[in-house]
């Protein structure tokens, strides 16, 4: 077996081919995690651009005939093993041993964080505990309804936001109009979905969407940028971003639609909309926000 690890610098074309080899080799996963593809190019994106990726593959002959697979994240905040899977027939081979001592290297961290799904809690559990990783938290219906997420050395964290938007521009959002949500100041840490909070007169959050990139630059090169799905005419964009000299543009992947707005005071009785955004670390909030999908039938999720 051979191990390869890929990180930033890694060329174009193999990148492709990597991540299209990755989705069939993990396409299982689009049943336990429902925005796991879309998260995967994301990986891939972040893969070309930062050092906060990195994938490290185990293979029998050649890069693309994947046996196993880590993909981690490493940021200042965050040292994770986001996705460790080995291939049935290779299991208990030593392969999964040493794909987590390799990623516990690169991540500089003897206890990183990894979850694990309730569908795989029980192959998981013992391997993980034999490596001296420690169960410490559990959450339910965190992407999958009646699906419990575990939590392995590191407690929950969340990487939620609510955004305060103008109706006619969150009418936009949910309609697929408008694609870039823009602002003047950003998150300070990262967020993986926002909860979009339809200002007065609605007053209502009308639904969520899957940040798929933040861009970061001048006014002159956001407008260029993202002017043809900004739902937003030059002016306006120009007018709301006078006397500032860095802008940003919120990149949406998908937009979840409540069927039936909520309304916020029914699941925080001391609700405050924010002028700008606000982050959600309320886990009794979270799950009742994305419980509401169900309850309310979402049309896309």
């Amino acid at each position: 077996m051979e191990y390869h690890i890929i990180k930033k610098g890694i060329n174009s074309v193999l990148a492709d081919n990597l991540l299209f080899k990755l989705k069939l080799f993990l396409a299982d996963l689009a049943f336990e995690y429902p925005f796991f593809t879309e998260w995967l190019e994301k990986v891939f994106k972040e893969l070309t651009l930062t050092d906060s990726r990195l994938i490290i593959l185990c293979c029998d002959n050649g890069v693309f005939d994947i046996k196993g697979v880590s993909i981690l994240k490493k940021t200042s905040d965050e040292k994770k093993i986001c996705t460790l899977r080995v291939v049935k027939s290779y299991r208990n081979q030593g392969i999964g041993s040493c794909l987590l001592h390799k990623s516990v290297e690169l991540l500089e961290e003897n206890k990183p964080l990894i979850t694990v799904s309730g569908i795989h809690m029980k192959e998981f559990s013992s391997f993980l505990k034999k490596h001296g990783f420690v169960l410490k938290d559990k959450v339910k219906s965190l992407y999958r309804r009646g699906s419990y997420e575990y939590f392995f050395n590191v407690p929950y964290k969340h990487k939620y936001v609510l955004l305060s938007i103008k109706p006619e521009y969150a009418s936009a959002i949910a309609k697929g109009v408008k694609k870039v949500e823009f602002r003047k100041r950003i998150f300070s840490e990262t967020v993986e979905r926002a909860f979009v909070y339809s200002s007065s007169p609605v007053k209502k959050i009308i639904g969520s969407f899957i940040v798929r990139h933040i861009e970061k630059g001048t006014p002159d090169y956001i407008w260029e940028k993202y002017s043809k799905c900004g739902s937003i005419s030059r002016d306006k964009f120009f007018d709301y971003f006078q006397n500032h000299t860095v802008t940003f543009g919120i990149e949406i992947s998908r937009f979840d639609l409540y069927k039936e707005p909520l309304d916020p005071y029914s699941i925080d009785s001391k609700f405050r909309a924010p002028q700008s955004f606000c982050y959600i670390d309320n886990v009794e909030i979270i799950k009742r926000l994305f419980t509401g999908y169900y309850d309310n039938k979402c049309v896309n999720i």
